[in-house]
């Protein structure tokens, strides 16, 4: 009887802990695979690279979704496409719950006032999706703080189509080249 008191109470212990331990667990592995990130996407998910978006406090729905359309190709990037095939779910998960849980910090970039002022008022095609400060509700993209060269080149992606996402391109498809570069100055202001 003893015996049986003492394993139920093993059980029920490692049931409490077992959530605590698993976080942990993926915490670890969301941190250890955000090594090879950290190049390009910095080791806070803060990018140097005007190029590269940075990846703190991004959905991590989002992110994930995004290793899978590069995994599987519908989204292009030879770099992301190799990076991500070597992930398994359970890595991009972690990957991805890491990167969301850094904190979110503006990069405060510093373009001409005259182009963020018509900037933000393109912005109104963009608010309901990503919301009114670029937060990106739900699993839509966070936005803001983005440098404006990489927003510009993803908005230039969905016009040519080669990313695909049919609102996104019906979207940037009325804007001009000049109001994509006024859009892009703007979210670069925005925070959240």
């Amino acid at each position: 009887m003893k015996l049986k008191r003492l394993f139920n109470k093993v059980i029920l212990v490692s049931i409490l802990l077992l959530p605590g331990f698993t976080a942990l667990a993926e915490e670890s592995l969301g941190k250890s695979k955000s090594a090879t990130c950290s190049v390009c996407h910095g080791s806070k998910g803060i990018s140097l690279d005007s190029m590269t978006p940075n990846l703190a406090g991004q959905d991590a729905d989002y992110i994930v979704h995004q290793l899978k359309a590069f995994k599987s190709g519908t989204r292009k990037s030879a770099v992301m496409k190799s990076i991500s095939e070597s992930l398994t779910n359970n890595e991009m998960i972690a990957l991805a719950n890491f990167y969301s849980s850094l904190p979110f910090k503006n990069m405060e970039e510093k373009g001409d006032p005259s182009l963020i002022v018509k900037g933000a008022a393109k912005y109104s095609l963009c608010w309901s999706c990503h919301g009114e400060k670029g937060e990106g509700p739900g699993s839509y993209p966070s936005i803001a703080g983005q440098h404006p060269q990489y927003t510009i080149q993803q908005l230039q992606h969905f016009k040519d189509g080669s990313r695909i996402n049919p609102v996104m391109k019906s979207l940037v498809d009325i804007l001009s080249t000049d109001d994509i570069e006024a859009l892009s100055a703007y979210i670069a202001t925005l925070k959240h």
